[in-house]
């Protein structure tokens, strides 16, 4: 997770000399480095992060199909990520009404139950409102379902 105004750093270290790394996030304006049979690592991308994006970005080597992460830039640097119970914690947010969007690159989250501090609250297909009093509150996701059809690979 980035913040608007970060740099976004990608270091490639394999623990032997590559065939190189071409990075690509779908929502840059993407550059293709070339391809340079032998390179030392480390290999290094940055990208200055002038906006915020609603949503996860998937990070992709164009070379290599099994390298694939995810990046998520907010306006505020609030975020939480869950564990695989579905469970998480919303750590040092601000008072108030907030809505809080979910994502998840495999799951769904229409249909599941969410719950905060062991209490139901109404799940609006990927987003929560809840009324922020006191952090850290308790998250906690229940059936939720594996996608159709994940991202596809590129």
């Amino acid at each position: 997770m980035l913040v608007k105004g970060d740099t976004f750093e990608v270091v490639a270290t394999d623990a032997q000399q590559t065939a190189d790394h071409n990075i690509y996030v779908e929502w840059f304006n993407n550059f293709y480095r070339g391809f340079t049979p032998r390179l030392d690592p480390p290999l290094l991308f940055q990208r200055s992060i002038d906006r915020s994006e609603p949503g996860l970005m998937k990070i992709k080597c164009n070379i290599h199909d099994d390298i694939v992460g995810y990046l998520l830039v907010t306006e505020q640097g609030f975020a939480a990520v869950t564990d695989d119970d579905g469970n998480g914690v919303l750590k040092k947010w601000p008072a108030g009404k907030q809505s809080v969007n979910l994502f998840h690159p495999d799951y769904s989250f229409v249909n599941a139950d969410a719950f905060v501090n062991g209490d139901k609250v109404l799940l609006d297909r990927s987003r929560l409102t809840i009324d922020i009093s006191a952090t850290p509150l308790q998250l906690h996701f229940v059936g939720l379902r594996k996608k159709e059809s994940s991202w596809p690979n590129r």
